[in-house]
């Protein structure tokens, strides 16, 4: 499945040096996110609600209202390990009530708590981790880095005999001799 349910928690401070002024600002937001998978990670959509709460110093008191807010966001996340993803996306916020909209890219980790490895397009084992169930996975020893259909297998569009997503030469002409990676041979002089 391509959608998940998404909580979020954000600390931010800043300090002004000249004046001494602090602030921190506490953002909370529940999301629902669209995966695109590519390759081993995906591009997703996120769309939710969050509540952007500042705990401000003495001095800037009538400016620390909380308030909520919409907040769309674009971005992609790269797996580095089992269940831990690098992450960067770019997010807007928005109250129209309050004319406040205010725009942010971050770049961070991000922990998957229902991964364990289990599947990004099914429940239940991944054992070539393609992204596919077990249970669901028609070609269970797709190699790594091999992109893959809904049903776990490999594609080869150039039909060079290295699958999408390894070769690195997807357009090499029918017929051509490839090596390891698809790219053409060079044939010595």
């Amino acid at each position: 499945m391509h959608l998940e349910l998404e909580d979020q928690m954000d600390v931010t401070s800043l300090r002004q040096s000249v004046s001494g002024t602090s602030l921190r600002l506490v953002h909370a937001a529940g999301s629902l996110v669209y995966n695109i998978p590519v390759g081993a990670g995906s591009i997703y959509l996120r769309g939710g609600y969050g509540k952007l709460r500042p705990n401000c110093a003495i001095g800037v008191a009538p400016y620390c209202n909380a308030h909520g807010a919409i907040i769309v966001a674009a971005g992609f996340r790269s797996p580095v390990a089992r269940a831990l993803q690098l992450r960067a996306e770019g997010m807007i916020r928005n109250r129209s009530a309050y004319q406040y909209t205010s725009f942010g890219t971050s770049v961070g980790l991000t922990f998957l708590t229902s991964s364990g490895g289990r599947s990004s397009r099914g429940s239940g084992p991944d054992a070539d981790g393609d992204g596919v169930s077990n249970r669901r996975d028609r070609c269970a020893d797709t190699p790594k880095g091999a992109l893959t259909d809904g049903r776990g297998c490999p594609s080869d569009f150039d039909g060079d005999g290295v699958f999408n997503g390894i070769d690195r030469c997807p357009t090499t002409p029918k017929g051509t001799s490839v090596d390891p990676i698809g790219c053409p041979v060079q044939k010595p002089d």
